[in-house]
């Protein structure tokens, strides 16, 4: 069960249905309340997150998370070496970056969950 955590709704709402055609079970929220809501109330086994979700700090948005899920794969339009840098550090193993293929979303997504 996957929980997709990105402030454009339309990303979202793509990646729900990417990811639904490959048998993955999706939730998926654009707001970070409601992000938070979903995390604490689920079971998920990987959870992909943009840390620079509006209203909140990008730097701390992973560790809100990461003990929700088993797997947090990052997924965002700006991953400087330094923010690849911050999130390894931070515990985060895998990354994408905006804009991707689909074979290499699904390819990760299989990679990070072990499947």
């Amino acid at each position: 069960k996957l929980l997709v955590i990105d402030d454009e709704q339309i990303f979202c709402e793509m990646m729900k249905d990417l990811l639904t055609a490959e048998g993955f079970e999706v939730d998926y929220a654009a707001h970070p309340i409601v992000a938070t809501e979903l995390a604490l109330s689920g079971d998920y086994d990987l959870i992909t997150l943009d840390p620079n979700l509006s209203d909140f700090d990008g730097s701390d948005v992973w560790s809100l998370y990461r003990d929700r899920a088993d797997t947090i794969v990052v997924i965002s339009g700006f991953l400087s070496n330094d923010s690849r840098l911050a999130l390894t550090e931070a515990g985060i193993q895998y990354m994408l970056e905006k804009p991707f293929k689909k074979a290499a979303l699904i390819e990760l997504m299989h990679r990070a969950i072990g499947a």
